[in-house]
């Protein structure tokens, strides 16, 4: 079984649990904290990823860093990936809940990339547009990027709405240069 298909799995697992015992948002802010302390940790994440030390010592050293930090389910489900031989996963295992509760929770994570920082007003348009049918929250992150020229990009999950001056320019100019119209540009 390959990485994503084993964390998207644990993901879905402790998804559920969370579920059946009512702490959803509990394990979701455990699952941030892990993902936090995995990014600002090189130790941990060291000891994460390690394929040298055994489960069980993994577990002990888990159990005395983040027993009480965490809530019992989430580390007793880790303690429990531990003892499968599965901790090198739990980064993926992290970023695999994060989507699993934003797909339950019908979380719409959206990027847009413009020249400029968009208004405010703009942005409140955009996300109401994007709010219907069924979505509950759009999880919009906002991106500079002055090569576009004008314009703006939206990005969510495997589709994208280019709208930018510079996309306009580039595909015109493939038109011109397809047509064999000598044109220097």
């Amino acid at each position: 079984m390959n990485l994503n298909k084993a964390s998207k799995r644990y993901a879905k697992a402790l998804l559920a649990l969370a579920l059946e015992q009512n702490k959803l948002e509990e394990v979701k802010s455990d699952i941030e904290l892990l993902t936090e302390t995995l990014a600002a940790s090189r130790d941990f994440r060291v000891l994460v990823k390690s394929q040298v030390v055994q489960e069980e010592k993994k577990a002990v050293i888990y159990k005395k860093l983040l027993g009480d930090k965490i809530s019992d389910l989430t580390l007793r489900f880790f303690l429990l990936v531990a003892k499968n031989h599965r901790s090198t996963i739990i980064p993926f295992i992290c970023s695999s809940f994060v989507e699993a509760y934003k797909t339950h929770m019908k979380i719409f994570p959206v990027s847009i990339t413009s020249a400029h920082k968009l208004d405010e007003d703009i942005k409140q348009r955009l996300i109401e547009l994007l709010k219907k049918g069924d979505v509950n929250e759009v999880e919009l992150n906002e991106i500079i990027d002055e090569n576009l020229i004008g314009g703006f990009i939206i990005k969510s999950d495997d589709r994208q709405i280019d709208a930018s001056v510079a996309h306009q320019l580039t595909k015109l100019k493939r038109e011109i240069k397809q047509s064999g119209i000598a044109v220097n540009l």
